[in-house]
């Protein structure tokens, strides 16, 4: 117990450093906590999906891996979806880049 009291007069003596120390490990413990529960809810948790298992990505022949600058019209989708006999359902998505830059002229055309 001595050298929690020891700690306690220390804290007591100086009551900015105090203040700081608490607010730091305050800011800390948030910032943990919330990357956490980011980290949870999309990386940990099963997808929302009867059987996650059998989820899939279709692309088209040309597009990058992963779905990276997939262009896939919507009446193909629409043919796609109405049209096929191997899945129990299909949905579409978009990925989008986005970016900021105080000077217009430097931004990709």
């Amino acid at each position: 117990m001595t050298s929690v009291n020891h700690a306690l007069r220390v804290l007591r003596k100086d009551p900015v450093f105090t203040a700081v120390a608490i607010c730091s490990m305050a800011m800390g413990i948030g910032a943990t906590s919330a990357m956490f529960s980011f980290a949870d809810a999309i990386l940990l948790r099963p997808l929302p999906v009867a059987e996650p298992g059998r989820v899939v990505a279709i692309n088209t022949a040309k597009s990058a891996p992963f779905g990276i600058n997939t262009m896939v019209s919507y009446p193909d989708y629409v043919d796609l979806r109405d049209h096929n006999r191997s899945f129990d359902g299909l949905v579409a998505a978009s990925y989008a880049r986005f970016g900021f830059s105080p000077d217009p002229s430097t931004l990709p055309a």
